[in-house]
């Protein structure tokens, strides 16, 4: 479908709130409000029942690193790589036709030998399928550093291609929903401004203003502990940080809600 596209509107009339079950922009598609809010494009992994918790990527990375399996001359855009077990969506190898588009290829030139090392970061474009054996990846900007077969890649999909509610601590959260939707429908998720997510008690409590996500999605304080900052419960969060709070209660002893939301712009 592309890339994505970059749109400019007012709160007033973007379409945020949709969700359909044919895809309408190419994912991670944004959409920015005058206000600074910001939403990303998303297709719905399983089903989003609640929306006061952040949603997770719940794809792992795609591709482990893996050799180039032919030379790719410098300027050029496409590169064979060989899958296995487990590569994929699915664990096989198996790779779906376009699993990848609009995720990001990793390439290493230097991997056996004792050069500086030159990574470059590409978009993918587009990917061939195909049971575990040769797939081809292209991807958006020409290589400036030519590959040989001693060189490696590694490849993710789309951090929005399958976003969910879930407990995992070692799936990172990427936005939160807008509205309800099954597994398999299209819908945009906020990535950035002002909003509300299910606080700990102690969140926003006596300067308790940056906060970090816990296991669940919901929102977890950051403690200042002897100088080391730390999160209040080891056991439930994680430290991924998620943003902080824009405005205290005059008594300082809620939980507050107004939420400075801050994974991408």
């Amino acid at each position: 479908m592309g890339f994505p596209n970059a749109i400019y509107c007012n709160g007033a009339v973007a379409p945020i709130d949709e969700v359909d079950t044919i895809q309408k922009h190419p994912l991670g598609t944004r959409i920015t409000l005058e206000d600074g809010r910001v939403f990303a494009y998303a297709r719905c992994g399983v089903a989003i029942t609640r929306l006061d918790l952040g949603l997770k990527n719940g794809l792992p990375q795609g591709v482990a690193n893996r050799a180039v399996a032919a030379a790719v001359a410098k300027g050029l855009k496409s590169v064979t790589l060989t899958t296995v077990s487990p590569d994929g969506a699915a664990a096989t190898g198996t790779i779906v036709a376009n699993e990848f588009e609009g995720g990001y290829i990793q390439f290493f030139p230097d991997v056996a030998s004792a050069a500086v090392q030159r990574p470059q970061t590409r978009r993918v474009i587009s990917n061939t399928g195909g049971a575990a054996g040769s797939i081809v990846f292209t991807f958006d900007r020409a290589l400036t550093v030519a590959l040989t077969t001693d060189a490696t890649a590694e490849v993710m999909a789309s951090p929005y291609r399958h976003v969910l509610h879930g407990s995992g601590a070692h799936m990172p959260v990427v936005g939160m929903a807008t509205n309800f939707a099954t597994a398999g429908q299209f819908l945009w998720v906020q990535t950035w401004g002002v909003c509300w997510l299910s606080p700990q008690s102690t969140v926003g409590i006596g300067g308790n203003t940056g906060l970090v996500f816990r296991h669940d999605g919901s929102l977890e304080e950051i403690k200042n502990d002897s100088a080391t900052l730390k999160v209040a419960d080891g056991t439930y969060s994680t430290t991924q940080y998620a943003g902080y709070i824009l405005a205290e209660t005059s008594s300082q002893g809620q939980a507050a809600p107004f939420f400075m939301l801050q994974l991408a712009i």
